[in-house]
């Protein structure tokens, strides 16, 4: 597997779990409120009422939105626990949003870069059947070999 896939899968996992660890805490932290009057904390009426994966899932969709930078607003921040929470998602959203985007960057980049080597490396193959009369069999083997060392990711 191509370091540049396994950098982008790492970093799908470590994301993931990120998430979940923000929404779990940002479940934990709002229970820090229940019994306080309205108004500190995003938890309301209706959420109170939610069983705890429907808390979760709610939670879950905040972080995201923060985490993405999204942030549709119709959940936010009301209490000091819960900003601290959200600068942190947000830190790490920003941090996540350019690594992803770079990694992925870098692994097209690599993948038309292996392109081109294999078309330069037929263009060449192409040039000495043509200088040289080499036989199509001959040819057609040194092709498949190319494809084929282009398919599996093997080097020179």
């Amino acid at each position: 597997m191509d370091s540049s896939v396994e950098r982008l899968l790492m970093f799908v996992f470590a994301a993931s779990l990120i998430i979940h660890i923000l929404s779990c805490l940002w479940v934990f932290f709002c229970g820090f409120y229940e019994g306080e009057t309205e108004g500190k904390s995003f938890i309301d009426a209706s959420y109170k009422s939610l069983k705890k994966e429907e808390q979760y899932i709610t939670s879950l969709y905040f972080i995201i939105t923060t985490f993405s930078t999204v942030g549709y607003g119709d959940i936010s921040a009301s209490n000091n626990i819960e900003m601290i929470l959200c600068i942190f998602a947000m830190i790490a959203g920003v941090a996540a949003f350019a690594y992803g985007t770079s990694t992925f960057t870098n692994l097209l980049q690599n993948y038309d870069t292996d392109t081109q080597k294999l078309n330069k490396n037929i263009e060449i193959l192409n040039k000495i059947r043509s200088d040289h009369k080499i036989p199509l069999e001959l040819y057609e083997n040194v092709k498949r070999s190319l494809k084929f060392q282009f398919d599996n990711d093997i080097d020179d």
